[in-house]
């Protein structure tokens, strides 16, 4: 999906994880973020994150990370 974004030109992708109970995005964001108080460091760590990093070669940054108690928003912007 995201290789297909790339492709099509596209320079921010909007991300928002919810703390429900398919979050796998929300629980891995805070396990880090709870340790790090580093929000990018956090953003990274997401199975989202990482695929983002890994299908667009790095090229992307999140940026704007809005956390709240139930969610976490944020995009990705290229570097």
């Amino acid at each position: 999906m995201y290789k297909l974004l790339d492709k099509i030109g596209f320079e921010t992708i909007e991300a928002s994880y919810g703390s429900d109970s398919l979050s796998s995005n929300f629980k891995a964001f805070m396990k880090v973020y709870n340790i790090s108080n580093d929000a990018v460091e956090a953003a990274y760590s997401t199975p989202a994150g990482r695929a983002i990093v890994k299908a667009l070669n790095n090229k992307y940054k999140p940026i704007d990370i809005v956390i709240t108690e139930n969610k976490v928003k944020m995009y990705w912007i290229k570097k």
